[in-house]
């Protein structure tokens, strides 16, 4: 409680009478590998003074030789050197000092393999975090000390640049299948992270590269929209596309431009003979996987799906342009259509009206009335564009009272009128 509480006095006084701090720390308590949800439940004085940001409590246990005392059992210590994470979580910079200066190991892992740095390697990134960074590996915290979920691959997966720039200034190198690898898992997601990873690339030396190197880069560059990098490559190596095979299972390297949006990439595609046809009408396969890491090629939507549920407009609408009529009169064409409805793509729908979509009785009647089922999630104005191309509201049709019953739990009064007035 004194600690707790930043009694500074009261804590000295039982240390003078010679109260050891340490008894609640011991080995039969903790039978498991440590973790932080117990040292706090089973909190001990340090913890105590930690939590509550105690500085000057924290830095009397620590003289008194509290971590000293820890040595032993082995599984003590383990408990002790949690503590780092613990400050580092609370953002208290002048305790993780002392605890660094105590002889705290700032490697020390809990139970579910965590190091402090990894509480300060995702982003956002602030004056605060990186000033704890820098403490950290300085005392030899070690950030790709682990082959997967290291520090280094959370800052990546979390865009934060300030610390994946400071790791890099630290002189660590990875090999370039190692790089490739983390490009390919972020492209996506973090552009500029993906563009610094592949400046550490030497690009010169690509020709050498193993087939298994340069399908990741590719994808790499295509995935993450360099399209100078990806002309460069496939200039240098035309021919990679005669046998095309990809450890990541793309098994189509337009659809992959496609779901990332990059008209450029698209076109320079188109320039070296690929073809759009399966890109727009078939799964995209693995382009998008679940939160296992597995996919199922009869969920996967075709790429051109994907480009339009990541707004990417401009490379539908560019799709459309280049006349796949014949994709709109398929199964494929109706998923399009419908995902525009639910999405509310005004421009893009107005567009589908000028091709082969479903007619306007297949519009109003199919799926139970799915589509103006959609029509009423995408709004008011995505609404009233059907009725203006001819679909009209049937009270009878089972379909449309699920619509109308829609409308009444969004509250969107507008459509709700709309449905009155046709009874």
């Amino acid at each position: 409680m004194a600690t707790k509480y930043g009694h500074v006095g009261v804590v000295r006084m039982f240390l003078d009478h010679g109260r050891d701090p340490t008894p609640a720390i011991n080995e039969d308590s903790f039978q498991s590998h440590p973790d932080l949800d117990s040292l706090i439940s089973f909190v001990n004085p340090l913890t105590a003074a930690v939590l509550e940001g105690h500085t000057s409590v924290v830095s009397l246990l620590i003289g008194s030789g509290f971590i000293d005392r820890c040595v032993e059992p082995p599984r003590k210590k383990e408990w002790c050197n949690l503590l780092l994470s613990l400050a580092v979580m609370k953002r208290h910079i002048p305790i993780i000092k002392l605890l660094l200066a105590g002889g705290c190991d700032s490697n020390a892992t809990c139970l579910s393999g965590e190091a402090p740095l990894h509480h300060v390697a995702a982003a956002p990134a602030t004056s605060t975090t990186m000033e704890i960074v820098r403490l950290l590996v300085d005392s030899g915290a070690d950030p790709v000390n682990r082959e997967f979920n290291s520090p280094f691959s959370l800052g990546l997966k979390t865009g934060n640049e300030p610390f994946v720039n400071y790791i890099f200034e630290q002189g660590i190198a990875f090999d370039t299948e190692v790089i490739l690898n983390m490009v390919d898992e972020i492209s996506g997601q973090h552009k500029r992270m993906a563009s610094l990873l592949l400046k550490r690339v030497d690009l010169n030396h690509t020709i050498k590269f193993s087939q298994g190197a340069r399908c990741k880069l590719i994808c790499g560059a295509i995935a993450g929209g360099f399209e100078d990098l990806m002309e460069r490559l496939l200039l240098a190596e035309p021919s990679i596309f005669a046998n095309w095979t990809c450890i990541f299972g793309h098994k189509d390297i337009m659809s992959l431009a496609v779901a990332s949006g990059d008209i450029r990439n698209i076109e320079f595609l188109l320039g070296l003979g690929r073809s759009l046809d399966h890109a727009v009408t078939y799964p995209a396969i693995i382009i998008e996987k679940d939160t296992d890491g597995n996919w199922d090629p009869d969920d996967c939507p075709p790429s051109m799906i994907l480009a339009l549920n990541r707004g990417r407009d401009d490379v539908v609408k560019y799709l459309i342009k280049k006349g796949f009529d014949v994709v709109f009169a398929s199964e494929h064409g109706n998923d399009l259509f419908k995902r525009a409805l639910y999405l509310g793509k005004v421009e893009i729908l107005k567009i589908l009206f000028g091709t082969s979509i479903p007619s306007i009785k297949d519009i109003a009647f199919s799926d139970d009335g799915l589509s103006i089922q959609l029509a009423v999630l995408g709004g008011e104005t995505v609404f009233r564009l059907l009725l203006e191309r001819g679909v009209q509201l049937q009270p009878s049709y089972v379909g449309h009272s699920r619509a109308f019953a829609c409308a009444a739990l969004l509250a969107n009064v507008p459509i709700l009128r709309i449905f009155l007035d046709a009874g």
